[in-house]
């Protein structure tokens, strides 16, 4: 009896699970399967890298006094709009410290107005000679410390009012909050973090590249930053800004390059995982780094939609003289743009696969 190769009976198997799966409903529209000949071409090489994604601008909203949390209307995930209370602090003390400074100052007034009048009386008699010039001279003192209590107690009464509204701490610009780091009931301390809020609308990936490859890269290069989705194809995004920072690791002998995302970005979150993909021109690859391609080597590719995956395998439908689909096993590379998939083995030059995966099973499917 002849044993039939494992990686033969299993593609035969998923080719008929595949095509009773999808049902017999006809090919695609117009009664023709859509086919493209598979070529050579030379395609500028890229490098991929891990990433992971940063939020520009994300704030951790800490307590500057030391007081019971009363409230936290927030929790981890809500969106927040500028100046929104984050958390109260209980503020009975330091509101009865403001009211107790306002007190001070509306007495310190008052005794500045009694020697504002004070010092009006006595110019008025040295200036008809019945009191002496050194009276004068001590009204006017009085009036003096008079004005500066007032300052005082109005700059204390201020401060006051400061200290009690750092019970109210408030977003300081529309995000997302990313955690919260306390309860109703604890006591906030100074410094200590109470939440942490970032803005969706303005995200990055950073990744660290090869020192030799990282020189290279500038604000006009290509590149696009892959995001793996469950059950299907990574999800593309170009970003808006290159940039190359400047700072090499003297360990790892690594540079960072940043990539602004676009705005319908904000449904990813920071430190999520990403893979970016840089395109370099041939000449700009000096030495060989982790993810880097040795030379401008010709490629085989298909489109994406063309690429069956069920499980482990992968493979494309190879039409025949006849005009048959049939399902063939490849070994598929990177992602060649938006749209193309590199395969490394599995296809000749020449040969013709059908542009849509699924509807070359339903073909094959036909009674």
């Amino acid at each position: 009896m002849t044993r039939i190769p494992h990686a033969i009976l299993g593609a035969a198997l998923w080719a008929v699970a595949t095509g009773l799966a999808l049902g017999a409903d006809g090919p695609t529209a117009g009664g023709k399967l859509v086919t493209e000949r598979v070529g050579v071409s030379a395609i500028g090489r890229s490098q991929s890298f891990d990433a992971t994604v940063q939020a520009v601008r994300q704030s951790v909203v800490a307590s500057q006094v030391q007081a019971q949390i009363v409230a936290l209307p927030i929790k981890a995930g809500d969106r927040v709009a500028a100046g929104a209370v984050l958390a109260t602090l209980d503020s009975r003390i330091a509101q009865q410290q403001s009211a107790a400074a306002r007190a001070s100052l509306s007495a310190s007034q008052a005794e500045l107005t009694v020697a504002k009048a004070d010092l009006d009386r006595t110019r008025l008699l040295v200036d008809k000679n019945f009191i002496s010039r050194a009276a004068l001279d001590q009204s006017q003192a009085r009036y003096s410390a008079a004005l500066a209590n007032a300052e005082a107690a109005a700059r204390q009464a201020e401060a006051s009012g400061v200290q009690a509204g750092l019970h109210r701490l408030t977003a300081p610009f529309a995000g997302r909050i990313a955690a919260v780091t306390a309860e109703v009931g604890e006591i906030a301390q100074p410094g200590r973090p109470l939440a942490t809020l970032y803005d969706p609308s303005a995200l990055r990936v950073v990744a660290d590249v090869p020192e030799p490859l990282g020189r290279r890269v500038t604000a006009d290069t290509r590149a696009r930053v892959l995001l793996p989705v469950a059950g299907g194809p990574d999800r593309e995004l170009v970003p808006v800004r290159v940039t190359p920072l400047p700072a090499i690791d003297p360990q790892t002998r690594t540079m960072a390059i940043r990539l602004d995302l676009p705005g319908n970005a904000d449904d990813l979150v920071p430190g999520q995982y990403a893979r970016i993909v840089l395109e370099i021109a041939p000449d700009a690859i000096g030495t060989s780094g982790a993810g880097a391609d040795t030379a401008p080597a010709p490629r085989l590719s298909v489109p994406r939609s063309a690429l069956a995956v069920r499980g482990e395998m992968r493979g494309v439908y190879v039409v025949g003289a006849d005009g048959t689909p049939r399902l063939r096993q490849v070994r598929p590379g990177r992602e060649l743009g938006a749209d193309r998939i590199e395969i490394l083995a599995g296809l000749n030059p020449g040969e013709t696969v059908a542009v849509d995966a699924n509807a070359a099973a339903r073909w094959g499917a036909r009674p």
